[in-house]
């Protein structure tokens, strides 16, 4: 969930209606407008967020805080309970910005996605929660079934692994947004594949979410 774009309610709407879905917030500061007030190293001057190119030059490591905090208060006061946190453009990654989400993540008891970054040399929370493999493998060009099932297939000597992607269902407000349309709903028809689906499951791999580890 990106808790500051304007849909965000009826996404709220989809978790209540799907009990156990397992739902985390993607925090963001590189797209739409901030939650919080007062993070003005973070907006350009038309109100809303840098791009994912300029954040990092112009954004205080303060304002990040500031912002992310408010987006996962945003999700708490719903009543719900969020999985995980993890970021729009993987920016809680970038080694400035990973202190504050590791900080968020202990802080609220959420486990956090590390991707490939793996964590910082002062690292100082025992109890962090995260996959033990991260893979962005099935994304552009490899959008294929039997890429999916290799990549399984090659991360089995771990205990839980993540595989990135991004299905979706396509409406004019994705295609004015990102870039990455179409491709969402290629990937949309191979997860939701039936037969694949049952191939997984007999290879005894099992489907879980981050409010699981």
């Amino acid at each position: 969930m990106m808790m500051n774009m304007p849909e965000y309610t009826h996404g709220l709407n989809l978790i209540r209606e799907n009990p156990g879905i397992g739902v985390g917030i993607h925090l963001t500061v590189t797209c739409g407008r901030p939650v919080a007030e007062k993070v003005d190293s973070l907006i350009d001057a038309s109100g809303c967020f840098h791009s994912q190119f300029n954040i990092l030059h112009y954004g205080k490591s303060e304002d990040m805080e500031r912002e992310f905090q408010c987006q996962i208060e945003r999700f708490l006061d719903t009543g719900l309970h969020p999985t995980h946190i993890d970021s729009h453009h993987h920016i809680h990654m970038h080694e400035r910005v990973l202190p504050i989400a590791l900080k968020l993540a202990d802080q609220y008891d959420l486990a956090v996605r590390l991707g490939r970054t793996g964590l910082p040399r002062d690292f100082k929370y025992s109890n962090l929660r995260t996959t033990d493999f991260f893979t962005d493998a099935f994304y552009g060009q490899n959008l294929t079934q039997k890429n999916f099932l290799e990549i399984l297939h090659k991360a089995q000597d771990y205990k839980t692994v993540e595989v990135m992607c991004h299905p979706a269902f396509i409406d004019n407000g994705l295609l004015a947004q990102s870039r990455y349309s179409h491709q969402r709903r290629n990937e949309l028809d191979i997860l939701t594949d039936e037969k694949m689906i049952e191939k997984i499951k007999g290879d005894h791999i099992q489907f879980i979410h981050y409010g699981d580890l």
